[in-house]
């Protein structure tokens, strides 16, 4: 399994917002995550892009990746009762 490298702001590539508008989604508010002693693994594979824009959107809102997976899930469950 390879190594990954901390991401920091010097090594991290930010794409410019694109002039379309994200969709409104009704605010939620998030579960709260297990505790990290009820947690399993779930393995998947992304591209290289999802996952460097990811780990990159977990770090500047300085979540980890399960966190900001968690809100995601939550979101796409509110938008799709």
């Amino acid at each position: 399994m390879p190594k990954f490298s901390q991401l920091t702001s010097a090594n991290v590539r930010t794409k410019r917002p694109s002039a379309q508008a994200a969709p409104a989604v009704a605010a939620v508010a998030p579960a709260a995550p297990p505790s990290d002693k009820n947690l399993e693994n779930l393995g998947f594979k992304v591209s290289a892009d999802f996952n460097r824009e990811f780990r990159t959107r977990a770090f500047t809102e300085g979540k980890k990746l399960n966190e900001l997976l968690f809100a995601a899930f939550d979101a796409y469950k509110a938008a799709n009762p």
